[in-house]
């Protein structure tokens, strides 16, 4: 049985590595921008005053679950060392 590198498989294999590594690339490059990208839309675009008063951003609360929920995770979850 001839080795696949014997029969010409080589070109066509790192081809597709490439191909995969570059879509890769990309899909991480925009899934790290997009945070940013929806807080630039919306201090530009998005009006935050109702009836007077000034609506805190949207975008930071999610932020803040986030670190209180890590926080409270791993602060309950210390006893099991």
């Amino acid at each position: 049985m001839r080795s696949p590198i014997a029969a010409g498989w080589s070109g066509e294999r790192v081809f597709v590595v490439l191909i995969l590594m570059f879509f890769s690339l990309l899909f991480w490059a925009f899934f790290e921008q997009a945070g940013s990208s929806l807080n630039n839309f919306t201090d530009r675009n998005v009006d935050r005053v109702l009836g007077g008063h000034r609506i805190a951003p949207p975008t930071s609360v999610p932020c803040r679950v986030r670190v209180l929920s890590r926080t409270v995770m791993r602060g309950s979850l210390s006893f099991l060392r």
